[in-house]
């Protein structure tokens, strides 16, 4: 056997070998890219955790979020009213 038909029966293999990994009854796994589990509920797949706060009541009309040197984060309105945050968003003051 010459070495381009060694190379294409090896890499040939190594594909079928792979392609057969997983689930066999055609569910994903826990680390897949799904948003949720059977019960509804949201499954963390990454790093992070998405949270979404509601802060409609405290501020009227965004017009950016900033990112303060030393870290916190600030939101302010087209009012010149903002918000800040020490804790990376977890809560948030008027200032």
């Amino acid at each position: 056997m010459t070495g381009k038909k060694l190379v294409s029966l090896l890499l040939a293999i190594s594909i079928l070998l792979m392609a057969g990994c997983g689930k066999q009854d055609g569910t994903e796994e826990a680390g897949g890219t799904g948003s949720g589990n059977d019960d509804g509920q949201q499954v963390t797949m990454g790093r992070y955790t998405e949270v979404e706060t509601d802060l409609s009541a405290q501020i009227g009309n965004a017009a950016g979020l900033y990112k303060t040197p030393d870290g916190k984060f600030m939101i302010v309105d087209r009012q010149g009213e903002f918000l800040v945050s020490a804790d990376g968003g977890a809560s948030w003051t008027e200032s």
